[in-house]
């Protein structure tokens, strides 16, 4: 280690004494200890998927009869660049997360950097990669489709809950989904979480059996990297509901007026106790008068103006429409 001289004496044969003399030649030649080794970058595969993880080891060789080299590794190509990396037994392995390579043609470049010990016989060095050639896959996620319910009335909503699924290694689907079957379509709904819940108003469904089709398309985010797909329901038993038949109920203020006199009248529709309160509107009649209300928690209040009314015995007629739950 150092500088040395290297010195050639030559010295004349009897054939050539008369020719030639002796003489001597130097050259100074300067000694290391370090050498500079080789660096292997060795992907598991040249072909990747830029929405999977590579894994890549890098091995450190010195000349025959060298110690292992000892020291760190790292690993960059293009944007990306890994974090240095311990060696074990002259390797080590990183592994390139997903979406970090640039789809194309990639070189992975590896750097060695020696620590203390390896310093000693090695200095740092440099190797680089066959090309990778990176590629996006394009999938078909799964859809699915789960109802709240398999069997329901025309007077019962129905949720369904969608799921879309998309590969292992893949990001999560974004996007939107719509659901139709049963003659109902509803509104675009956006995935949150990967899935969504859709509500079907009550009456919305034919009756039946009914198959709900999901129909999953990708946003901006997703269409390099997902396919439009459908899922489809278990079937979905809908029939008619039995209508409740309610009481209606009318209270004049009077049932005895002149002619000029106006005269209020109350109409309740009940549909008993626990029951919901009928909805839809009520109709009063009498004679040649008629007039009709929507109902406010089941009741409505008319007034009837004075000489609206027959001289004589009126009768009074209230006549509801009816709602999903009563007729």
């Amino acid at each position: 280690m150092g500088n040395d001289l290297l010195t050639v004496v030559y010295e004349s044969d009897y054939a050539s004494l008369g020719t030639y003399t002796n003489n001597t030649g130097s050259i100074p030649v300067a000694v290391s200890s370090t050498q500079t080794p080789t660096v292997s970058v060795t992907p598991v595969s040249y072909s990747a998927i830029v929405s999977h993880p590579l894994s890549v080891t890098v091995a450190v060789a010195g000349a025959a009869g060298s110690p292992v080299p000892t020291g760190s590794i790292a690993l960059n190509s293009g944007t990306y660049a890994s974090s240095s990396v311990a060696m074990s037994g002259g390797s080590a392995t990183i592994v390139i997360p997903a979406n970090s390579l640039a789809v194309g043609s990639d070189t992975l470049a590896a750097t060695y950097s020696p620590d203390t010990a390896g310093a000693v016989n090695f200095t740092g060095a440099a190797g680089i990669s066959s090309a990778v050639t990176v590629t996006r896959k394009i999938s078909t996620p799964t859809v699915t489709a789960l109802p709240n319910a398999s069997n329901i009335t025309t007077a019962q909503a129905l949720s369904v809950s969608v799921y879309i699924s998309g590969d292992t290694g893949n990001p999560a689907p974004t996007g939107s989904v719509q659901l139709s079957g049963g003659g109902y379509t509803s509104a675009t709904t956006t995935l949150i979480n990967v899935g969504a819940k859709i509500s079907i108003p009550a009456g919305s469904l034919a009756t039946g059996s009914d198959i709900l089709t999901a129909n999953y398309t990708p946003d901006s985010n997703s269409s390099s990297i997902y396919n439009s797909a459908t899922g489809i329901s278990p079937t979905v038993t809908v029939t008619a509901a039995v209508k409740a038949t309610p009481t209606v109920t009318m209270t004049p203020s009077a049932t005895n007026i002149t002619a000029t006199q106006a005269l209020t009248v109350p109409v309740a529709v009940s549909g008993g106790i626990g029951n919901p309160a009928p909805t839809g509107t009520v109709t009063l009649s009498s004679g040649s008068y008629s007039a009709q209300q929507t109902l406010v928690s089941g009741a409505a209040s008319f007034t009837i103006a004075g000489e609206t009314l027959a001289g004589g015995a009126d009768t009074l007629t209230a006549s509801y429409s009816g709602d999903a739950n009563y007729g």
